[in-house]
């Protein structure tokens, strides 16, 4: 019987990168870009505040496999998701001593007057940061409307993430956007494609 030998992923589209950080919340996010976007990927943890990891070594190569796959935007951005916090202490822990030393966060975006602040500008600490609206929580699906806050996930294999509604464009059909990623482009999701928030859940 011949025995099949799987081939390995090609250097361009295996994990060469891992980005890592906390948001303001203190939530942990990490994901893992290949070779071909290794490069502008540190130019996004630059602009975001986040530890940038490359992967060398076995364990690592473990973790990176587990961690979900980034996104870059055209901003110079990137889509970091959530991961679990074990993962994550288990990445700390091959980052260099003065990175472990700091607390490793993630700048979030704020917005004045529609638009999106520098990543690079100071804060004014006299001027309040605005805060975030507050969207509907919609407890059945004929509820569903334009604010309405649902969670979706970008493919199969992805977490569910908050996002809101910003166009009904047909019954069952929805136009979205993240609630936290706001550099990434509306997305359509049919109604079988997303989930409901529990009415308790926190914000």
């Amino acid at each position: 019987m011949t025995q099949l030998t799987l081939a390995p992923l090609s250097p361009a589209v295996a994990p060469a990168l891992i980005l890592l950080g906390r948001d303001d919340a203190g939530k942990a996010h990490a994901s893992w870009f290949d070779g071909e976007d290794a490069a502008p990927a540190k130019n996004a943890a630059k602009l975001m505040g986040m530890a940038a990891l490359a992967v060398e070594g076995d364990e690592l190569r473990d973790l990176a496999i587990r961690l979900p796959k980034g996104k870059l935007f055209t901003s110079g951005r990137a889509f970091v998701p959530f991961v679990k916090g074990e993962t994550f202490e288990r990445l700390l822990n091959h980052l260099p001593e003065p990175l472990k030393a700091r607390p490793v966060m993630i700048p979030q975006p704020t917005r004045a007057s529609g638009q999106e602040t520098s990543a690079n500008a100071p804060a004014d600490p006299t001027k309040p940061v605005p805060e975030r609206p507050a969207a509907s929580r919609p407890e059945d699906w004929s509820k569903i409307a334009v604010g309405s806050l649902v969670l979706a996930r970008e493919g199969r294999d992805d977490g569910f993430f908050e996002a809101r509604v910003v166009e009904v464009i047909s019954e069952g059909v929805y136009r979205l956007s993240w609630r936290d990623w706001l550099d990434y482009p509306p997305f359509t999701r049919k109604a079988e494609q997303i989930a409901l928030l529990h009415p308790k859940a926190p914000a």
